[in-house]
């Protein structure tokens, strides 16, 4: 199944805003693509609350849609309030 997430595009010279960075580091390559269809089950996310975490769990997220795998993304963090 071929998605314009599977398909990688030239970085851009300049990154305008947040939206566009983060679009850029959830963007799954194809090889992430073709791991997500070869895995089973779902995935658990241990940090999610960290630096990378949120766009990890989108990168994953989006690599399954491009797949067409539907499968849980479960993220963990060990802050248990927001101001931990």
């Amino acid at each position: 199944m071929t998605n314009s997430c599977s398909k990688q595009s030239p970085l851009p010279e300049r990154i305008a805003d947040v939206e566009q960075i983060e679009e850029l580091l959830s963007r799954p390559t194809p090889g992430v693509v073709a791991t997500m269809e070869r895995l089973e089950g779902d995935v658990i996310i241990l940090g999610v609350g960290g630096k990378i975490g949120p766009s990890l769990a989108r990168m994953i997220r989006r690599a399954g849609d491009a797949g067409g795998v539907r499968r849980r993304v479960i993220g963990v963090a060990r802050f248990s309030t927001p101001r931990s």
